[in-house]
């Protein structure tokens, strides 16, 4: 953390726009450490309509001290603050997001949509289909478009603020497959103070690989996600670009930052083995409860 003041840091505020089961979980603990705790603010991921208008009510003063917002939520919220603010995000392959997401859902009794899901027994293909939630209908490009989840705005039209909202206020969309990439750019391009070192939260295990899933069901997740499909393609385009474009130098930081990264890793097994411990634990308790 480092515990720079508003008025400390002139660098515009940031803003994380975090696309669920996209490895944002662990960007989380990497933007702490960068940004003032302080002036720091979380969307709830548990109640996103509701948070998203309690910050817009904020006191004036209140939204003037934030300098960091992350969240699940879609984009609009640097309206509601008085300073400039840029956009980062990860988007995932849509497929593979979709398949992690129910798993998650399944593991996690606290999800908003696990009674819905687990407690009636759906399969894939059913919760894909059962129309619970548009975060299987083209989620990624709802959010980067900043609708809500109530909208009934044409897709197509989606797509294109979706990438019109990319273009004007994103300082980085990067690639959850491409992480530590995604993350040496961001920090170039945000100025980071700190390398962003980390070890893996919140992945979801014990999920069957694609080829696992049949074919129908596959086809499903690809019809009904046709403009995600197109945004991440677009995007996947871009940042091989700025990859290519910085070839040397990420060169050298993918280096530097695969040594340190690594010898992070090692350093923090035991506060690893602690945060494996908790989760069993919880999980176990949630099991006896039900």
């Amino acid at each position: 953390m480092t515990g720079r003041t508003p008025q400390q840091d002139a660098r515009p505020a940031l803003i994380f726009l975090h696309i669920p089961k996209a490895a944002g979980t662990t960007l989380y603990t990497i933007l702490r450490r960068e940004y003032s705790r302080q002036h720091t603010r979380m969307i709830d991921g548990g109640r996103v309509a509701a948070a998203v208008a309690e910050f817009k009510a904020l006191p004036l003063a209140e939204r003037a001290q934030v300098r960091l917002l992350m969240g699940h939520m879609p984009f609009g919220l640097h309206a509601f603050l008085p300073h400039p603010a840029r956009y980062i995000t990860l988007l995932r392959d849509p497929v593979e997001r979709i398949l992690s997401h129910y798993h998650f859902i399944l593991r996690t009794p606290h999800h908003y949509l696990h009674q819905a899901v687990a407690g009636a027994g759906m399969s894939l293909h059913d919760y894909v289909t059962s129309g619970l939630t548009t975060e299987v209908d083209n989620g990624q490009t709802r959010l980067l478009a900043g609708v809500d989840a109530a909208s009934d705005a044409p897709l197509p039209d989606m797509l294109q603020q979706a990438e019109m909202n990319l273009n004007a206020h994103f300082a980085l969309a990067g690639l959850s497959e491409q992480f530590d990439e995604s993350l040496c750019l961001m920090r170039r391009r945000l100025g980071w103070k700190h390398w962003p070192l980390y070890f893996k939260r919140n992945v979801t295990k014990d999920r069957p690989a694609g080829e696992q899933v049949t074919e129908a069901t596959l086809s499903v997740i690809r019809q009904r996600n046709v403009y995600d499909s197109a945004l991440y393609a677009r995007v996947q385009r871009n940042f091989q670009q700025i990859l290519a474009e910085n070839a040397e130098i990420m060169e050298n930081d993918m280096r530097r930052f695969s040594l340190m990264n690594r010898l992070y890793y090692y350093q923090t097994l035991p506060l690893q083995a602690a945060i494996r411990a908790k989760k069993q634990l919880g999980w176990r308790s949630s099991r006896a409860a039900r």
